[in-house]
């Protein structure tokens, strides 16, 4: 497929649902795709949220139910401060038993990736196969990652470690903008200046098709429905210690990373490649951080095992 040609990107949900966990918290999740199809689940990025499916038609083809879950405090799923990677799949596992589905494939997108690591290490009879896209590794296990953080985060880090409870406070702070301008988020994500010019971004050629910009500027205002709390709290549970092993990871992993992603580094996904026993590696050469919405067939086709 040439990138930056039409696609079907959508950030309008087909079905929405939601159902009270077992703690009282609410726990929401978005849906395209047949209802009678085999589920697959995907694990959105932060900030992000359930209101994006990178390729409907693709879904529809393939017969998929697409289950894309608000973790706790994105969208309508209540937030839950001092949760870990772990902690998600015991949500996980609720919902599962709420669709009454047995082990479901899990796609993992950008910082979706650990929250679908732990998920197949903390319930590995419910998860049938992951796909990592895009996503960071364990800030202490990749190497030369602790050495090339910037200062200022390396400090925020440290004192996140020391005292989460008031690291928490200073990251909402910092994440304040999200929560009053959600799509503001977009400057973080742009080049310089834009990136009005660069041709060779694909991420930038494919937010220049205004369908695909619609739906990424809904799913961040879907995820900011009731703050930041989601953000921040996925923030602190990935730089904090992740207290499992990858090698625990047992059922079927491809681990996906696009050359010219400007958000993610390679280096991770080549450790967790690594790290995972068994996993694939598969380097899209002309892609970035919006793989799946060029690779959804395949990435789709290599979790179902077809």
């Amino acid at each position: 497929m040439s990138l930056g040609t039409a696609v079907s990107v959508s950030g309008v949900p087909e079905r929405e649902s939601g159902i009270p966990l077992k703690d009282g918290r609410q726990l929401a999740w978005s849906e395209w795709g047949p209802e009678t199809g085999r589920v697959v689940v995907l694990l959105h990025g932060a900030p992000g949220s359930s209101h994006y499916c990178p390729d409907v038609a693709t879904t529809q083809e393939l017969g998929v139910r697409l289950v894309a879950a608000d973790r706790p405090g994105y969208g309508r799923s209540t937030a839950r401060p001092g949760r870990t990677l772990l902690d998600w799949a015991d949500d996980l596992v609720e919902l599962l038993d709420h669709l009454e589905v047995a082990a479901v494939p899990v796609v993992g997108w950008s910082s979706g990736v650990p929250f679908a690591i732990a998920s197949a290490v903390g319930r590995p009879d419910r998860i049938a196969a992951l796909a990592l896209v895009a996503g960071d590794g364990p800030l202490d296990d990749v190497p030369g990652v602790r050495d090339a953080l910037p200062p200022e985060r390396a400090e925020r880090i440290a004192a996140l470690r020391a005292d989460p409870v008031a690291g928490r406070v200073a990251a909402r702070e910092r994440a304040a903008f999200y929560a009053e301008r959600p799509e503001s988020i977009m400057g973080a994500i742009e080049p310089p200046g834009g990136g009005s010019t660069d041709s060779d971004d694909p991420d930038v050629v494919l937010r220049r098709i205004p369908e695909a910009r619609a739906a990424l500027l809904e799913m961040f205002r879907h995820g900011a429905l009731h703050g930041a709390d989601g953000w921040v709290d996925d923030s602190i549970a990935i730089q904090l210690p992740w207290r499992f092993s990858l090698g625990s990871v047992a059922c079927p992993t491809t681990v996906w990373y696009g050359a010219k992603d400007r958000l993610a580094e390679r280096r991770d996904s080549e450790y967790l490649a690594r790290a995972i026993p068994g996993a694939e590696l598969v380097i899209e050469p002309d892609d970035g951080h919006s793989l799946p919405v060029h690779h959804w067939r395949e990435i789709l086709e290599r979790v179902l095992g077809t």
